[in-house]
C-alpha cells in the first residue's frame, strides 16, 4: 500500500472513493490542488472565466432594479414585477431579517419621511394646518357626525366644546 492511501485510510470519518484518474480521495475534502487555479470541468476553461451551468438571476443590475423600485415606495411584489424576478426569488436572495432586505425596508420608508417633511413645511398654510390636526388629533379636532332619530346633526370641533362647557355648567347648576 502506498504512504497516501494509509493515511486516508488512518484519518476519522474518511470515505476513500476511487477517481476516474485511478487516484484516491476523501469525500467532503478540498480538491487535491489547493490553492492552484483549476479548470472547469465541462468547458475546460479556468473558473473565474467559466461562463458555462444556469446563469445567475440576482444579479447587479436585479438588484438596483429592485432600489429604484423601492426608493419609489413599491411593495415587494411589485419592485419584483419592475426586477422580472418572482417573490419567491427575492425572498431567497433577500430573507427577512438580513442586510439586504433591511436595506430594502430602509429604502421604503424614504418617501414616507419626505412627504412628513413637506408636509411639517407647508404647515404655515391654513389648510395644511388644518388637514395635519384633523389627521393627527382626530377626537379634537375632526368633525363629528351624530344621528339623533332623522336628523344628522354634523358637530365642528369648536361647537363639541361649546357643548361640553355648557353641559358642565348644566351639572353644576344642579349640583347648587
Amino acid at each position: 500500500m502506498s504512504t497516501g492511501i494509509k493515511k486516508l485510510i488512518n484519518k476519522k470519518d474518511a470515505v476513500i472513493m476511487p477517481t476516474p484518474a485511478g487516484t484516491f480521495s476523501r469525500k467532503g475534502c478540498a480538491p487535491p490542488n489547493k490553492g492552484k487555479k483549476m479548470k472547469c470541468g465541462r468547458c475546460r476553461k479556468w473558473k473565474k472565466d467559466c461562463d458555462c451551468g444556469r446563469p445567475l438571476v440576482f444579479t447587479d443590475d436585479v438588484k438596483k432594479k429592485l432600489e429604484q423600485a423601492f426608493a419609489i415606495g413599491c411593495n415587494v411584489s411589485e419592485a419584483c414585477l419592475y426586477a422580472d424576478i418572482s417573490v419567491g426569488l427575492f425572498y431567497n436572495h433577500a430573507p427577512k431579517g438580513s442586510l439586504l432586505f433591511d436595506e430594502f425596508q430602509r429604502l421604503r420608508d424614504r418617501p414616507i419621511l419626505k412627504a412628513r417633511a413637506t408636509v411639517v413645511a407647508n404647515l404655515t398654510d391654513p389648510e395644511t394646518a388644518k388637514w395635519y390636526l384633523k389627521n393627527k388629533r382626530n377626537n379634537e379636532f375632526n368633525e363629528k357626525v351624530i344621528n339623533e332619530g332623522e336628523q344628522t346633526v354634523l358637530f365642528e370641533p369648536i361647537q363639541i366644546v361649546r357643548a361640553k362647557i355648557e353641559v358642565k355648567k348644566q351639572k353644576k347648576g344642579k349640583s347648587k
